[in-house]
């Protein structure tokens, strides 16, 4: 009697064990059927946005005109989006003879291009998270280690703006963009000298040029920051010591600073320019101490892009003090013009 109930009572157990076992296989099936769909899902996400990826690209072909090698060689590409924000620097241009060519993604894009006589990549403020008209891009520095004195920026700091750009697939799009100096050149000639202690050959500790109030920062868009009239500017002054031959006539002093670059500044007339004015000193030795007469003075023109402003001057000391004092601008040079082609 006893064994006929344990033989009973482990039937309904074995049946409850049987679907237990069923359940779980089928759960388990269930489980690998829909790992794998979704593993064939992702994997045809994943192939259709590699091939999306491929076909929205084309070919950026930049060709430059009468364009220094040095300058093809140290020229560097900063992608924006349609909003002006920064994205990337654009990395692996192919640069060949005069020509620049890269892989873009389709889709409306700012663009800047950057270049030196020398590479200024490393000196450049990566905006990272900013925008074209609010990030600073270049800051001039005061010299080290003593930091007494603001330090020249680049004779060839060049911008080019590739702006409101759009790249379509399948599309040539063809481009003409300019690649000029984004700094200007304060040329100081002194002409004329007398009533002064003794100047020797070469340069003399007495004997400099000092430019005073000059702006420091320009943003991606090649303008001053903050504002065009009122930008930041170096409390310290650049010095340059003339610099006598053996006739004891001082060679040209070049000062080189940012300026600003307008939307109109290739324009006939200009509206979009700063207001802001340099200032010039001048220093000759009198009683051996710096002598600096009627200095500072306020030169009339404004630094632009690509413009010279000469001031000559005729400096006296004793017994009539006097400092005359005349400034011209003219054209640096002829902008450098360039032909983009988007294939």
């Amino acid at each position: 009697m006893r064994i006929k109930t344990i033989i009973y009572t482990s039937f309904p157990r074995f049946v409850f064990f049987l679907k237990t076992c069923m359940t779980l296989f089928l759960l388990t099936f269930i489980t690998l059927a829909l790992m794998l769909l979704f593993q064939g899902c992702t994997d045809s996400n994943v192939m259709q946005i590699s091939q999306k990826q491929e076909d929205g690209q084309s070919i950026l072909s930049m060709h430059t005109k009468s364009v220094p090698v040095e300058l093809i060689n140290n020229s560097h590409l900063y992608v924006f989006d349609e909003d002006r924000k920064f994205v990337k620097e654009q990395f692996n241009v192919d640069k060949s003879g005069d020509k620049l060519s890269i892989t873009m993604t389709v889709g409306e894009w700012n663009l800047v291009l950057i270049s030196c006589n020398t590479d200024v990549s490393g000196q450049l403020n990566i905006p990272y998270g900013g925008n074209i008209d609010t990030s600073p891009m270049w800051e001039t520095k005061l010299i080290a280690p003593a930091n007494q004195f603001l330090s020249q920026t680049p004779a060839e700091l060049s911008y080019a703006p590739i702006f409101n750009t759009e790249i379509q697939q399948g599309i040539t799009t063809y481009k003409d963009a300019s690649l000029n100096r984004n700094v200007a050149k304060i040329q100081v000639i002194l002409e004329e000298y007398t009533g002064f202690g003794n100047i020797v050959e070469g340069t003399n500790p007495l004997a400099f040029v000092e430019l005073l109030d000059v702006p420091t920062t320009l943003a991606w868009s090649g303008k001053y920051l903050p504002t065009r009239d009122a930008p930041y500017q170096s409390d310290k002054p650049i010095r340059e010591y003339f610099n006598f031959n053996n006739q004891l006539k001082a060679d040209t002093v070049d000062f080189i600073v940012p300026a600003h670059r307008g939307d109109d500044s290739f324009a006939v007339t200009h509206s979009d320019t700063t207001h802001h004015k340099l200032r010039l000193r001048a220093s000759m030795p009198l009683n051996n101490a710096s002598y600096y007469g009627k200095t500072p003075i306020e030169i009339p023109f404004v630094p632009k892009i690509n413009r010279i402003v000469q001031v000559v001057l005729k400096f006296r000391g004793e017994p009539d003090t006097d400092l005359d004092v005349k400034v011209t601008v003219k054209d640096w040079e002829d902008f450098i013009g360039q032909d983009i082609t988007f294939d």
